[in-house]
């Protein structure tokens, strides 16, 4: 198993400068040092002249392929705008690929930033977001990217339209912003926000939820935060409040985790929420998992209860969901104000109550006694079986010898001792 992460370079030398680059960690191989992803050639032991910086990396399921954003001239980018690239961590010494280009050359790269990129179990299909106009005839605003890096020299794909095969897409993409792609395991579905109204027919307001099946490219993307997405006008079906950017999908795609306000998807629901909705029907079942007890018809008095509750993410079955809250009320301990902690919900029994993950010893027979109080937690990137989580905070509080700054942790839920 690898984890991917972005990390300054001072204090790791040659790689001095304060700036960040990226890094695969071999978790099967805690003592092996990590290895420099961001590199003109990631072979070499010196990196002087072969590093590049990078941000928001994210891998495949096999840790063989890693995409990532720079800005970095030496990456063939112009200094300020990011781009996404590829590499193939089998062939160290080859130089990543562009993604964000309408060839497999910098010379066609995008014309404005492209980030936050997602790939899928076979590290061919990477989605991201970018305004960038060069790639499709009639694209503007911010739109989200499909590049199949089986066939690199092809222009990526505009996924968020009505009909994603039409070479003109002045009449077809979305006509508002679309943004936070995720693309499932299977490399099929991917969901996105967006405050396009010409998704989801007559009543669509506000930022929403899609789903875009990439076997059916012809097809407007599915309306996700919606209880009943069949209904020609949402207007009292889609989500009464504008949609958090943060999501995720199971493997399949059928299962979507949100961030949300709205208050009519479950009786009770209201604040910052996060959802599991089940894409198998119109009216599949939303379930508030960011509770004591999602099993409850009212969620009055269960949901999380103040502050910010965000960044979810699903294991492949759907079965397991992970979040950061604010929320006091998730647990016994009185957390200190502002702070985000990491949490787990096993919705196998919708009745299992929230586990804390941020604490040394979960499996207490009280671990809030073990808990991190004070101190901030988060990133909250996932192994694809729900087992592993990299916990990112400042760590001194849960591992004796780190430092204050941000540090990775690996938690493994079958032990429940990070």
């Amino acid at each position: 198993m690898f984890a991917t992460s972005a990390a300054f370079a001072t204090g790791i030398t040659p790689l001095t400068g304060g700036n960040f680059y990226v890094f695969r960690k071999n978790l099967g191989n805690r003592a092996a040092a990590a290895e420099i992803v961001s590199s003109l050639d990631a072979s070499q032991s010196d990196q002087t002249t072969n590093k590049i910086q990078g941000l928001r990396p994210t891998t495949n399921s096999n840790g063989r392929y890693v995409i990532y954003e720079s800005p970095d001239t030496l990456a063939g980018a112009d200094g300020v705008t990011n781009q996404i690239f590829w590499k193939d961590m089998n062939t160290l010494s080859s130089a990543s690929q562009i993604v964000s280009s309408t060839d497999n050359t910098t010379g066609n790269k995008g014309t404005v930033i492209s980030q936050y990129a997602s790939v899928d179990d076979s590290g061919m299909l990477v989605v991201f977001q970018s305004a960038s106009t060069n790639w499709v005839t009639g694209s503007s605003l911010t739109q989200v990217w499909l590049k199949n890096m089986n066939t690199p020299a092809a222009a990526p794909i505009l996924v968020s339209s009505t009909d994603s095969t039409q070479a003109n897409q002045t009449a077809f993409q979305g006509n508002g912003n679309s943004t936070n792609p995720r693309i499932s395991h299977d490399g099929r579905y991917v969901v996105f926000v967006s405050s396009a109204t010409n998704f989801c027919g007559a009543g669509c307001a506000g930022s929403q939820v899609y789903r875009k099946d990439l076997n059916n490219l012809n097809l407007t993307p599915t309306i996700v935060s919606s209880t009943d997405y069949s209904q020609a006008n949402q207007a009292a079906f889609i989500g009464n409040a504008t949609a958090g950017q943060s999501l995720d999908l199971s493997g399949d795609g059928q299962y979507v985790v949100f961030q949300s306000t709205a208050a009519n998807f479950v009786t009770g629901g209201s604040l910052s929420q996060i959802y599991r909705r089940d894409m198998s029907s119109p009216t599949g079942a939303f379930v508030l998992v960011s509770s004591l007890d999602s099993s409850q018809a009212n969620q009055g008095a269960f949901k999380a209860a103040t502050g910010t509750t965000t960044s979810p993410r699903i294991s492949y079955d759907g079965s397991r969901v992970f979040f950061i809250s604010q929320a006091k009320n998730m647990q016994t301990i009185a957390f200190a104000a502002g702070v985000y902690r990491v949490f787990a919900k096993d919705l196998t029994s919708l009745s299992n109550p929230t586990q804390i993950l941020t604490t040394l010893y979960s499996n207490a027979a009280d671990p809030n006694t073990y808990a991190s109080l004070n101190s901030s937690f988060r990133s909250v990137p996932i192994s694809s079986d729900g087992r592993y989580v990299i916990l990112q905070g400042q760590s001194q509080c849960l591992m004796t010898g780190a430092s204050s700054s941000g540090q990775l942790l690996l938690k493994d839920l079958l032990n429940l001792i990070p």
